[in-house]
């Protein structure tokens, strides 16, 4: 094979692999950010309820949640 051809052929091959390597990189990124996100937001709503209530209301809930729980 002519060499100029081989070395077009495996110019291609390598844009390809990095590309493909681009793509896995970027739904990584995107994957870790929806975790970071979805993360963020259980631990705004976990605060939000927890100032929104005393300790004794958090600790009453709890109770009846338990209480239910067991008596299913």
């Amino acid at each position: 094979m002519n060499p100029w051809i081989q070395m077009l052929v495996d110019m291609i091959d390598n844009a390809a692999s990095w590309l493909a390597f681009a793509y896995m990189l970027l739904g990584g990124v995107i994957v870790v950010m929806l975790i970071a996100l979805f993360g963020a937001l259980a631990i705004r709503g976990a605060w939000r309820w927890l100032t929104g209530h005393s300790w004794n209301s958090a600790i009453a809930a709890a109770e009846r949640k338990a209480f239910r729980w067991n008596h299913r």
